[in-house]
């Protein structure tokens, strides 16, 4: 990942996104993984990567937890 994209994520800190990986652009955010899933069936996104993008002080499980 390229660090602007790096940075563009951290705008959406604790919210969920789906993502153009390719294109390294979000296409949607929501605040719970319900609502996001009901704007990509409402807007018609295909083929995007979903994901929450942690907070800035969140807790990072390294390993195999």
């Amino acid at each position: 990942m390229t660090a602007g994209f790096a940075d563009e994520l951290a705008r959406y800190a604790g919210r969920w996104v789906a993502l153009d990986y390719a294109r390294r652009r979000v296409l949607a955010d929501a605040d719970s993984k319900e609502t996001l899933l009901a704007r990509i069936e409402a807007d018609g996104i295909r083929g995007s990567v979903i994901l929450e993008v942690p907070r800035t002080d969140a807790p990072s499980l390294v390993g195999l937890g």
